[in-house]
Order: structure tokens, then sequence, then C-alpha cells
């Protein structure tokens, strides 16, 4: 990063996306803990509504967590809909 003056990087974790979103919310929160040029995206799943809650509440009390990650593909939920629901 420093070498193309790259400031700041925002990652998510692709095994969360594609496998288990809890355990690799944790993973990354672990990879780019004391690495202030890098912010963390919680990878949350529409089909588990109130466990990515809790992983928002979780992982939004660290100041390198800045946003939230939902892939519909690996979901099953298709970005065509016009809504998640419930």
């Amino acid at each position: 990063m420093a070498r193309f003056h790259v400031e700041r990087s925002i990652v998510s974790s692709l095994s969360g996306i594609e496998y288990d979103f809890v355990t690799g919310n944790r993973v990354l929160a672990e990879a780019i803990d004391g690495y202030p040029s890098l912010s963390g995206l919680v990878v949350v799943n529409p089909n588990y509504i109130d466990l990515s809650c809790e992983e928002m509440d979780r992982f939004y009390q660290l100041d390198n967590f800045v946003g939230a990650k939902i892939h519909g593909y690996y979901s099953g939920r298709p970005r065509a809909r016009r809504r998640v629901e419930h």
C-alpha cells in the first residue's frame, strides 16, 4: 500500500462470504488488528438476520470496522430482489 500511496484499504472476509460469516468476521478482526490503514466490513447473511445483527453490534464497537458486506449470490438472495425479507 505504501508503495502506491494507498492510505486506507477496506476489506472483508472471503471465507466469511463463502462459508461461515461468524468465523470469517472473527478471523478478519484478528488479521487487521494493529494495522490502522486497514478497515473491515462485517460480513452479514440475510438468511440469518438475528445473528447478522449480533455480528454488526459486536464489530461496530471496534474502530476499524466501518460497514457491512452482503453477498447475494452466496446467500442465495440475488441483488435483483427488491428487498431482503426476514
